[in-house]
């Protein structure tokens, strides 16, 4: 919260501690609660606002702080993925990203699967073109899983809150009238920017390599038996290069 509104909360508390004491203490004015009904109304009045701004000031001063337990296990196994990015994208700002991630890694098992057909139909299993094809189709299918678990683990890293307080107050411009150094807290907002744009970037490249995987089949269905043109070489070169991509984001 705000320091300014903690200094204004503690001033008003203040007051109104005085301003009760003033009135009910018997060596200032000492009224009493069983006077008139004016009093007997001033008097509940000013203890049920004590009490409330207790309570609001408790939270504020003090305010509640949930930990945030990892949900993901240490070793996640491929099959397994999904299911922890369903169960994350209810309570995050990235349900958008997460939603996209899903159906990304469903186009990435099913494209696996089309791949391995079509090369089962065009070589012989074990064959080197075959081998060929299917340690980049499976190398570029690891790279995705690979790369949803990235995603997974530093979204679950990310502290939402801290982010959407900081966002607010960059936004805004408040955070220049509090009393920490407004370089520090804007450093620390680029920090939380960059985090965003390194989940981002790792789903761009799960999109890139589902794409070449896409032209790929494209490719494959179109040989003839152990024939590996050179815009085959050009594909498997991009997946490779995407795949890369995957080890500088880790």
């Amino acid at each position: 919260m705000h320091i300014v509104k903690k200094v204004v909360f503690i001033f008003l508390l203040v007051l109104l501690i005085a301003v009760a004491t003033f009135l009910y203490a018997p060596m200032f004015a000492g009224l009493k609660p069983s006077g008139t009904i004016g009093m007997k109304i001033f008097f509940w009045a000013d203890l049920i606002a004590l009490i409330l701004n207790g309570y609001s000031g408790n939270r504020l001063l003090f305010p509640k702080t949930e930990k945030q337990v990892s949900q993901l296990p240490k070793e996640i196994k491929p099959e397994e993925v999904g299911s922890y990015l369903i169960k994350m994208r209810d309570s995050s700002i990235f349900s958008d990203l997460l939603g996209m991630t899903i159906v990304q890694l469903s186009k990435a098992d099913a494209e696996k699967a089309k791949l391995s057909s079509i090369l089962d139909e065009k070589f012989q299993r074990n064959s080197i073109s075959w081998n060929k094809f299917y340690s980049v189709i499976v190398s570029a299918h690891q790279a995705i899983i690979q790369n949803d678990v990235l995603i997974a683990r530093r979204i679950e890293q990310f502290d939402t809150g801290e982010f959407i307080d900081l966002q607010k107050l960059i936004s805004s411009g408040e955070y220049k009238k509090d009393t920490i150094p407004d370089d520090i807290q804007e450093e620390k907002y680029q920090l939380f920017v960059k985090r965003w744009d390194s989940i981002q970037n790792l789903y761009n490249v799960n999109e890139r390599l589902l794409v070449k995987m896409d032209a790929l089949e494209a490719e494959i269905a179109e040989l003839g038996d152990n024939n590996v043109t050179n815009e085959n070489g050009e594909i498997l070169s991009d997946i490779e290069e995407l795949i890369s991509q995957t080890h500088y984001y880790e």
